[in-house]
């Protein structure tokens, strides 16, 4: 999975941003299933699907900061319907370099011919930031 958005700043103060993006989220998923005593099943597929959400920011202190995004897609364009939300808290380490803790959940919901997904990932990430 690869997501490529733009984003227009629509809220700014000294310690917050808001920002609304949109885009598009491409999907390559190759699913085996192999349960005892019934027959293995696989299936690949490629689409991409438009997407549409909002991302803030708030820094707690200035070393300190907390970030969230949520964005809705798919549309019946390649997939019935996703939801993705992200929460974070982040440490400034240096100026273009963070370390994150925070949490994801992204639901996809893709039928046709060759696939039918309906699926939810979560689960807590670690993450470091790079920004340049």
């Amino acid at each position: 999975m690869a997501t490529l958005a733009l984003a227009k700043r629509i809220h700014e103060t000294s310690r917050s941003s808001v920002d609304f993006f949109g885009g598009a989220r491409h999907w390559r998923i190759n699913l085996t299933t192999d349960f005892v005593n019934l027959q293995t099943r696989s299936a690949s597929k490629i689409w991409t699907d438009p997407i549409f959400g909002l991302r803030g920011a708030y820094d707690i202190t200035d070393d300190i900061f907390v970030t969230g995004l949520a964005d809705i897609g798919g549309f019946d364009v390649g997939s019935k319907f996703q939801l993705e939300l992200v929460a974070r808290g982040a440490y400034r380490l240096t100026d273009s370099l963070n370390v994150a803790l925070g949490y994801r959940y992204l639901d996809i919901d893709f039928d046709d011919s060759v696939l039918v997904l309906d699926a939810s990932f979560y689960g807590p990430f670690l993450a470091v930031d790079l920004n340049f």
